[in-house]
């Protein structure tokens, strides 16, 4: 779940909760609390989210976001994993294509 809050045209805050299966976490099953910004124009934007506790899917993530058309978007970000998660730093690149008209 996720509740957003637009703070102004350019600043958008977000948060919420999430649940990890032992699976996926790789220690047990949980709810936890995650956090974030959006910070920018529909054009162009970075948005940093974080994820609370100390299993795989725990960490923060920051990426930058251009939508230089309606229908595509494409993003360049990094990764930063939460202590003890057993994780690395990573880099995320990434394209979307939205099919059809946009609300």
């Amino acid at each position: 779940g996720d509740a957003l809050w637009r703070v102004s045209d350019v600043i958008r805050l977000h948060s919420g909760a999430y649940y990890v299966n032992a699976a996926l976490s790789t220690k047990t099953a949980y709810v936890s609390p995650m956090f974030g910004i959006v910070l920018g124009t529909q054009e162009f934007y970075m948005e940093a989210d974080y994820f609370a506790g100390h299993t795989n899917v725990s960490g923060a993530q920051v990426a930058l976001y251009h939508e230089p058309y309606e229908n595509l978007k494409y993003y360049a970000g990094i990764i930063v994993p939460e202590r003890d998660s057993g994780n690395e730093f990573a880099g995320v690149l990434g394209i979307q294509f939205i099919y059809g008209k946009k609300e």
